[in-house]
């Protein structure tokens, strides 16, 4: 007779675990990547007041750099976050880049931005410089200038002392507005803006 303490359901071995890997917490999303230290893009920095050295730097190593009056104290410098990481590094506390708020790091500046500002602030000295401009101010349709000695820039349309006039802005930390254009030079931007 067999023996019934041998009959029970209970199964043989270990109990199977389930394939693959136990699945992790969620949790917030990883940053995307920044910008690649090797590639160029404008940069915006201000330099201390004896500033002699450092430009002599930049025009020895060949940087193409951009000054107006309409942005005091700033030089625009065409160069790799590397070289704008090593400026900071040899020329400590003489250099100031602007960053980017969350990476702590140079905030290299859209093509398209820069392209509109150096052609609007190259053109004339009939210009509106505008301080502590703010992503609020700076909302509305996005315009392109089809005739006139602006032609070619894009911004957005805004009433400035009773005009309506285009402001031209730098990733809101500086910008211009233009003096009154007339709105059948003026086309409604239909493409999503891009940021290179």
């Amino acid at each position: 007779m067999p023996d019934a303490r041998n009959t029970s359901s209970r199964p043989a071995g270990p109990a199977p675990r389930p394939a693959g890997p136990a699945p992790r917490p969620a949790g917030p999303a990883p940053r995307p990547a920044g910008p690649d230290p090797a590639v160029i893009s404008w940069y915006a920095a201000r330099l201390a007041a004896s500033d002699a050295l450092i430009t002599r730097r930049l025009a020895c190593d060949g940087i193409h750099c951009y000054r107006t009056r309409f942005a005091p104290g700033i030089v625009f410098m065409r160069c790799t976050l590397k070289y704008a990481a090593d400026l900071i590094s040899e020329f400590w506390g003489k250099v100031y880049f602007y960053l980017n708020p969350e990476r702590k790091q140079p905030a290299p500046i859209p093509e398209r931005q820069m392209n509109n500002f150096i052609l609007v602030t190259s053109v004339t000295d009939d210009l509106i410089p505008l301080t502590d401009v703010t992503e609020e101010f700076l909302k509305g349709d996005r315009v392109r200038v089809t005739g006139g000695l602006f032609q070619g820039a894009e911004g957005v349309v805004k009433r400035i002392k009773g005009h309506q006039r285009l402001v031209v802005s730098i990733n809101c930390f500086t910008a211009v507005a233009t003096c009154y254009i007339r709105p059948e030079f003026l086309e409604k931007i239909t493409e999503p803006e891009t940021r290179l």
